[in-house]
């Protein structure tokens, strides 16, 4: 099984999968305790990333100001764009269910995007909040 890890401010957190966020870049590792990176996302123009929920295949990004963002984790030695919303505020957070992602969007409460139609263009569902 391989591990997704998340890292902010030095801390790690066990998440799911085979990939490394460091300071807003993905760094995809081999499992077990001699890590070895096998590929990396870039760091994104609009924000650091702050949270990662893992669907299938799928890798769904939390990136402050550009809202979400979704990424093919099919290969993790290239890794790709497969779509993203921009939020009203800072995207802080996410969870995925089903087709849906729950954005924690800070000041504009929870942003629903629905990617059941399309991941390359998801689109809003609802906000629930301020």
């Amino acid at each position: 099984m391989l591990v997704w890890w998340f890292i902010r401010s030095g801390l790690s957190i066990n998440l799911f999968g085979c990939l490394l966020l460091c300071w807003g870049e993905f760094v995809a590792l081999a499992e077990g305790s001699n890590l070895v990176a096998r590929g990396q996302w870039p760091g994104f123009p609009r924000g650091p990333a702050y949270s990662v929920a893992v669907q299938g295949d799928q890798v769904y990004v939390a990136v402050q100001k550009a809202g979400l963002l979704i990424i093919d984790g099919t290969n993790p030695a290239k890794l790709s764009r497969l779509g993203g919303y921009d939020t009203v505020g800072d995207a802080l957070d996410v969870a995925v269910a089903g087709h849906y992602a729950y954005i924690a969007d800070g000041q504009s409460g929870l942003q629903i995007i629905d990617s059941e139609v399309s991941l390359s263009k998801p689109r809003f569902y609802r906000a629930v909040g301020p």
